[in-house]
């Protein structure tokens, strides 16, 4: 999002009617999607020889509960009519050097996608509310959680004109009933919306699917036809 925070601190965007964003929607409206929370949570123990382990403390095995007790945490949240529901997954573990050598540092990191009204800040502090119970029940035990990536959810409204022309041009471009539809992952709407409030679409080629697959690709003809819709929708709403 380096770019989409450039234009805005920028101030270009001062005067804008709505924002085209392409990413991959098989040529289908999205007006909504789910914030991004990226908690990076460590723990830290000892180092000591493999052969000695009773003179470290180990912090993979320390780790171990607290993601089964962070796997069950209940995280309040609204389901949106587009969007669905918040989701979470564990998605990366590191921690050890050697086979022979007890690991002084375990880190996870989560993929939280949110949904709009909830509080990353309140997520954030229950992680820590559940790591200083660990502390008080388990002597030695010492963690800390971090934030690597904190985007919020961001939802245009579909009545608004600008939206509805939107639609109308890329209904008459394509020669079929363009809908909006849900989505899954983030763009840079989670900046230009809450930041500037400005009516966002996304629309573009590409299968959402193919995303950080092997040999992704794009389809030809959708991207020819989204050309198109990008110019006849701006020739529509700035004639």
């Amino acid at each position: 999002m380096i770019g989409a925070n450039a234009l805005v601190d920028s101030s270009i965007l001062g005067d804008v009617q709505v924002i085209i964003i392409a990413e991959p929607t098989l040529n289908s409206i999205c007006l909504a999607e789910r914030g991004v929370l990226w908690p990076e949570i460590t723990t830290y123990g000892k180092t000591a020889h493999g052969s000695t382990p009773e003179l470290g403390v180990n912090a993979i095995t320390m780790m171990l509960p607290l993601i089964e007790e962070l796997e069950k945490m209940d995280i309040p949240y609204k389901s949106h009519p587009t969007l669905g529901k918040m989701t979470r997954s564990l998605n990366t573990i590191q921690g050890g050097m050697k086979t022979n050598v007890v690991p002084d540092s375990c880190a996870i990191t989560y993929d939280l996608r949110t949904m709009p009204g909830q509080d990353h800040a309140r997520i954030i502090a229950q992680i820590e509310d559940k790591i200083k119970e660990f502390e008080k029940r388990i002597p030695g035990f010492k963690a800390t959680v971090t934030v690597t990536n904190d985007l919020l959810p961001a939802e245009t409204l579909p009545d608004l004109p600008v939206v509805r022309n939107f639609q109308q041009a890329a209904s008459t471009v394509t020669q079929r009933q363009v809908e909006i539809k849900p989505m899954t992952f983030a763009t840079e709407a989670c900046i230009f919306v809450p930041r500037l409030n400005i009516p966002t679409i996304v629309f573009g080629p590409g299968d959402p699917k193919m995303a950080h697959q092997p040999n992704e690709y794009i389809d030809i003809d959708l991207m020819a036809e989204s050309a198109r819709v990008y110019a006849y929708s701006a020739l529509k709403m700035l004639g």
